[in-house]
């Protein structure tokens, strides 16, 4: 039977309560499970991702108010009881979700009334890689983050999906340098090219990151965004000539300029949108902090300008631009760009007509400071949640990806300096 021990995630539990570490590594505890089962449990502490004490009480008063009183903690009620009442012991897990999401189980759960849905998904789900929430993938990815060379890491950092931990760096050979953009390679998207900074464009495995090859060595490339066309080639902004170049998206020969360096002041983001059209970010200088703010329109077959004001927002200094999952336009912007009070957004604009539709703000801390500074990379997850690399504060923060509503800061790491992100399977 699932007890409290079973629950208990050391790593986890000296992560989020410093102040156990402290105590550890000074010799003041011995054992962080000790601390927890004497101490951390009845003061509220969480034991590991599986149980939320705070969202126990909030979903459960009758058992907060017996918590209250001092009969039992929370994540022992839970363990004699809510387990076995089908109660939910975080936001992530539903129990009727499971059920419905693996009706295989019915007979098993049938023929072992010790085993409850929540026991079921530690002990076996999570290996067999069942879904335990509709909208939520979990364990079954991992989010790689590009940490640019200047003030960051140089390296392209893997976070693991469901916790925002750090687990190591992605390439395994390759020798990659200041990367900018990943993205993953069609059609089954079993690879990822990533742009070096040595003119290099290197593809390595998407499960382990091993490296494969070279894909593209061009002189002065210094590539930056990059995405897959519909004709399957690939698209790189070559940032020391202001040009978008097409490559060949099986051979990476060199095609053609697909826009021209003189087309905007300096690109900053493109995207084939959902409409089939070209649309490339118009940003500003990063020499002056001038210019740009409006997105262009380019045919997307031929690179024909339509409308060199297709989004000509007064508040927009356009950083990176992908498509949303409502087939609109998501533009990360620094606005006024470089300035000590520039404001992190991003703005979506409708993709038939350039108009806003919604500003995404992480809002501030508890400091009031901007949550969401800078901001660079993004992507929609498996799990539709919206990740956005905020490269003012070190950090990844989410949104929904459906309503736009602020959930988290996901990921933390030191000089993060992410410059793009992209969702990879997870190590097993």
């Amino acid at each position: 039977m699932l007890n409290l021990v079973d629950l208990f995630d050391e790593n986890f539990y000296l992560e989020t309560n410093p102040d156990v570490d402290d105590a550890l590594s000074r010799g003041i505890i011995l054992n962080s499970l000790d601390h927890y089962l004497q101490f951390g449990q009845i003061e509220g502490r969480n034991p590991s991702l599986f149980f939320d004490h705070q969202f126990y009480l909030e979903t459960n008063p009758g058992v907060a108010e017996a918590v209250e009183q001092g009969r039992l903690t929370a994540v022992e009620h839970f363990i004699q009881f809510g387990q076995f009442e089908g109660r939910n012991p975080n936001p992530q897990f539903i129990t009727t979700t499971y059920l419905l999401e693996n009706q295989d189980l019915g007979e098993a759960l049938e023929n072992n009334l010790d085993l409850t849905p929540f026991q079921h998904f530690v002990e076996f789900g999570i290996d067999e890689r069942r879904t335990f929430a509709q909208d939520f993938i979990g364990t079954q990815f991992d989010i790689v983050v590009t940490s640019a060379a200047n003030n960051g890491n140089s390296a392209a950092l893997r976070f693991d999906g469901l916790t925002g931990r750090f687990i190591g760096e992605f390439p395994i050979g390759g020798g990659l340098t200041d990367p900018r953009d990943i993205v993953l390679e069609p059609p089954d998207q079993s690879t990822v090219l990533i742009n070096s900074g040595d003119d290099n464009v290197l593809r390595f495995q998407a499960s382990d990151g091993s490296f494969i090859n070279s894909f593209i060595e061009f002189p002065n490339l210094n590539g930056g965004g990059a995405v897959f066309g519909p004709d399957e080639n690939y698209y790189v902004g070559a940032r020391s000539l202001g040009a978008i170049l097409r490559f060949n998206g099986e051979t990476g020969e060199f095609i053609d300029e697909f826009i021209p360096s003189e087309a905007v002041d300096f690109p900053r983001g493109f995207v084939f949108g959902s409409d089939g059209n070209f649309y490339l970010g118009n940003g500003a200088d990063p020499a002056t902090g001038t210019g740009g703010g409006s997105i262009n329109q380019y045919d997307g077959l031929t690179g024909e300008l339509i409308n060199s004001n297709f989004v000509n927002d007064p508040e927009l200094s356009p950083l990176d631009v992908i498509n949303g999952l409502d087939g609109n336009l998501y533009v990360s912007s620094e606005f006024p760009f470089g300035s000590d009070e520039a404001t992190g957004t991003v703005r979506v604009y409708d993709i038939d007509d350039g108009t806003l539709l919604n500003v995404l703000n992480a809002g501030v801390d508890e400091g009031g400071e901007a949550l969401l500074e800078a901001p660079r990379g993004m992507g929609f997850g498996p799990d539709n949640h919206f990740y956005v690399s905020s490269t003012g504060t070190g950090s990844v923060v989410r949104f929904d990806g459906i309503t736009g509503e602020f959930i988290d800061v996901f990921i933390e790491f030191p000089n993060l300096n992410g410059q793009a992100l992209n969702f990879v399977p997870s190590i097993d």
